[in-house]
């Protein structure tokens, strides 16, 4: 199992197996709502793949949250407004 540093270092998408055990889920439900704040959220998308997804305040526009997308032009801002499927968090990384 993965601890939360090796979870939460780097801004890219972590693949996770949906069943793997993990503290960061402890006391989350899945829901269709997307997040309001900035963090790290756990994300299901329509395939069923679940990830974990840093959510950020866009530079320019403070009312979009955004995740950083690898496409084939680099890294891109991408709006979560509608990525739709399911959203769990925000997770708190413990204190060391």
């Amino acid at each position: 199992m993965k601890t939360a540093h090796e979870l939460f270092d780097g801004s890219e998408a972590h693949l996770l197996d949906e069943d793997q055990p993990s503290a960061a889920s402890a006391g989350l439900v899945w829901s269709t709502e997307v997040p309001t704040i900035p963090g790290w959220y756990w994300y299901k998308d329509h395939h069923g793949v679940v990830r974990i997804e840093q959510v950020h305040q866009h530079l320019q526009d403070s009312d979009t949250l955004t995740i950083l997308e690898n496409s084939w032009m680099g890294w891109r801002h991408v709006s979560i407004k509608n990525m739709g499927r399911q959203w769990a968090g925000p997770i708190i990384p413990p204190i060391n």
